[in-house]
């Protein structure tokens, strides 16, 4: 389970009363940070399988998409957006 990188509302809460809490994205320290994660999950899962599950937000959808940056398509099996998760 990977939590999202970190996001403007992490930096700045005030950005929740300019933006709604689905559209606030990644900074680029959270997007430095979601690299660094998919970097850990190669490390972690090697060649093998991987599934990807991520809220319809903006940030989880900005961090899975820089997690498969580090795995060989072949190996992601799956990706959903699940919003059971938001």
């Amino acid at each position: 389970l990977i939590r999202h990188g970190e996001s403007e509302g992490n930096r700045n809460e005030m950005i929740y009363t300019e933006k709604p809490d689905w559209r606030i994205p990644l900074t680029h320290s959270g997007m430095t940070q979601s690299k660094l994660a998919g970097k850990a999950v190669k490390e972690l899962v090697g060649d093998g399988d991987v599934y990807l599950y991520h809220s319809p937000y903006s940030r989880t959808v900005q961090t899975c998409q820089q997690i498969m940056l580090a795995l060989d398509p072949s190996q992601v099996k799956g990706i959903r957006e699940e919003p059971r998760i938001a």
